[in-house]
C-alpha cells in the first residue's frame, strides 16, 4: 500500500504546478458554462417548458448557484485539489459521502461532454445549411460529432493552458456579439417593456419548476475551476474569485439575453420552440443575415470550448479518483511531456462520443438527445452541489468557524436546488423523460456499489482515504 501511494504522489506532482493565471482559471469556468450556448440553443428548449418565465427560471438558478458558490468557496479558499467537489464533500461529511459526490460529478461531466458533442453537431449542420445548403442527415451528424470530439480530445491532451486560452477567446467574442444584437434590438424597438414576460402570462408554477432543470443546466460547469487546484497560481485566492465572477456575470447575461430573445420572437411571430438556430433566425428577421452566419460559426466554436472544458474537468476528477484507488490506475497517469492526465482524458472523451452517437444512430433527434443527455448531466451536478451545501457548515463546525450567516446561505442553496430536483420528477414528465431520474440513480448506485465492494475486498482503503483526504490533501 505504501509503495502504491508513493508512486501516486510522484505521478501527481507531474501536473504543472503554479501554471495557470486568473484569466486561464476563469476561462475554464466560463468555457464549461459556455454562456453563448443558452441563447444560441437552450432558450428554445427552456421556453418550451417555462414559457414567459424562462428569464425568471434563469435568474432563480443564478441566485441559487450564487449561494452555492459561497459554500464552494468555503472549501476552495482552504483546499487545492483536482478532485474539487469530491474532496470538498469528503472534508465535511467523510470519505464515503465524498465518493458519492465524486461519482455523481463524473456522471455529470460525462453526460455534459456527450451533450456538448451533440450540440456541436446541431450547430455544425446549421452552419453548413446556411453556407452551402447542406441538409441534415444522421451520417453528417455522426461525422461532425466525431470530428468535434476528436479535436477537443487533442487540445485537452496537448496542454491545459492552450485549452483555456482558446476557450476564453471563443466565448469572449461570441458573447460580445450576442449582447450587441440584443441591445440593438431593444434600441430599434424603443422600449424594454414586455408585458407578457413581466406578467408571466400563461405560466403556471409547475411549468416554472419543470423549467428549472434546464435553467440550472445552463450554468453547470462553473465549479470546474476548482479542478485546477494543483495547476493554478495562488489557487486558494484565484479559484474562489473565478467562481464568484463567473456566476454573477453569466447570470446577468442569461437574464438579459433570454428576456430579449423571447420579446424579439414575439415581435416577429415565429415559434421559438421549433428553432435550432434562434440567433440566425433573429439576424435574418432584422436584415443582417451575415451576422447570423457569424453567430452560428461562433456557437460552433463555443460548443467546442464547452466540450473541451467538460473533458478537462471530468478527466481531472477521474484522475483523482484513480489516485485514491477508486478507479483503474491507468486513469491516474500523466503524460511525460504534456503534463496532462492523458489516459483519463481519453476515457472521458471515448465514453462521451459513444453516448452521443448511440442516440443519434438509434434515430433520436439531435434536440431530443440534448434534452436527455443534458438532463442526466444536470442531475449529477445538482446532487453533487447539494452534498457540498450540506458539507460546508459541517466542515466549518468541525473547525469552530461556523456562523449563522453560513447556515443561512447553505439552507438557501439547499432549498433552491431542491426545488429544481423536485420539479424534475413532479409533475411526472412524459416518456422517456420520466425515466431519466431513475437512470441517474442506477448509475449512482453502480458507483457506490463499486466502492463498497472495494472497501470489502480491501479493508485498508477507507482508512487510507480518511488519512489522505481529511486534512492531508
Amino acid at each position: 500500500m505504501r509503495s502504491s501511494s508513493s508512486r501516486n504522489q510522484k505521478t501527481e506532482t507531474r501536473l504543472k504546478h503554479d501554471y495557470l493565471s486568473f484569466p486561464e482559471i476563469i476561462a475554464q469556468a466560463i468555457a464549461a458554462v459556455a454562456p453563448s450556448v443558452t441563447p444560441g440553443l437552450l432558450v428554445p428548449i427552456l421556453f418550451a417548458t417555462a414559457g414567459n418565465a424562462s428569464w425568471v427560471s434563469l435568474g432563480f438558478a443564478g441566485v441559487a448557484l450564487f449561494f452555492l458558490t459561497l459554500q464552494l468557496n468555503i472549501f476552495a479558499s482552504r483546499i487545492a485539489s483536482p478532485g474539487a467537489l469530491y474532496v470538498y464533500v469528503a472534508e465535511g461529511l467523510g470519505p464515503f459521502a465524498g465518493i458519492i459526490a465524486g461519482w455523481s460529478l463524473m456522471i455529470a461531466y460525462f453526460f455534459a461532454a456527450a451533450t456538448c458533442t451533440t450540440e456541436l453537431a446541431i450547430t455544425g449542420i446549421s452552419l453548413l445549411n446556411q453556407v452551402v445548403g447542406a441538409e441534415s442527415t444522421i451520417w453528417l451528424a455522426v461525422v461532425l460529432s466525431a470530428l468535434g470530439l476528436g479535436f477537443a480530445w487533442w487540445f485537452a491532451y496537448r496542454d491545459i493552458k492552450l485549452s483555456t486560452r482558446v476557450s476564453l477567446l471563443v466565448e469572449g467574442t461570441i458573447v460580445t456579439v450576442i449582447l450587441v444584437l440584443v441591445v440593438a434590438y431593444f434600441v430599434h424597438r424603443g422600449s424594454v417593456i414586455d408585458h407578457n414576460q413581466l406578467n408571466l402570462k400563461g405560466v403556471t408554477f409547475d411549468q416554472f419548476r419543470m423549467g428549472l432543470v434546464f435553467a440550472f443546466f445552463s450554468y453547470v460547469g462553473f465549479e470546474s475551476a476548482g479542478v485546477l487546484g494543483l495547476e493554478a497560481r495562488k489557487p486558494l485566492i484565484l479559484i474562489p474569485r473565478a467562481m464568484i465572477v463567473c456566476i454573477v456575470v453569466v447570470a446577468v447575461f442569461f437574464v438579459v439575453c433570454s428576456y430579449g430573445m423571447l420579446s424579439a420572437f414575439q415581435d416577429i411571430s415565429t415559434d421559438l420552440t421549433k428553432e435550432t438556430a434562434p440567433l440566425a433566425t433573429l439576424s435574418r428577421a432584422f436584415g443582417i443575415a451575415r451576422v447570423g452566419v457569424f453567430l452560428t460559426a461562433g456557437l460552433c466554436s463555443s460548443f467546442f470550448a464547452a466540450l473541451l472544458a467538460m473533458i478537462n474537468g471530468g478527466a481531472r476528477v477521474l484522475y483523482t479518483l484513480a489516485h485514491r484507488g477508486l478507479f483503474h490506475t491507468s486513469a491516474g497517469k500523466v503524460h511525460h511531456s504534456n503534463a496532462t492526465p492523458h489516459a483519463a482524458i481519453a476515457f472521458v472523451s471515448a465514453l462521451a462520443l459513444a453516448a452521443s452517437l448511440t442516440l443519434t444512430l438509434h434515430g433520436v433527434t439531435l434536440m431530443d438527445s440534448v434534452n436527455y443527455l443534458g438532463t442526466l448531466s444536470t442531475f449529477g451536478f445538482l446532487f453533487a452541489y447539494l452534498l457540498v451545501a450540506v458539507a460546508a457548515p459541517v466542515y466549518l463546525k468541525q473547525r469552530r468557524e461556523l456562523k449563522l450567516l453560513h447556515i443561512a446561505s447553505a439552507l438557501i442553496s439547499i432549498v433552491m436546488i431542491g426545488v429544481a430536483l423536485e420539479g424534475s420528477v413532479y409533475p411526472v414528465p412524459e416518456w422517456p423523460s420520466n425515466s431519466l431520474p431513475y437512470i441517474f440513480l442506477v448509475l449512482l448506485v453502480i458507483g457506490i456499489g463499486h466502492f463498497l465492494y472495494m472497501r470489502r475486498t480491501n479493508p485498508k482503503l477507507l482508512k487510507s482515504l480518511e488519512k489522505e483526504l481529511l486534512g492531508n490533501v
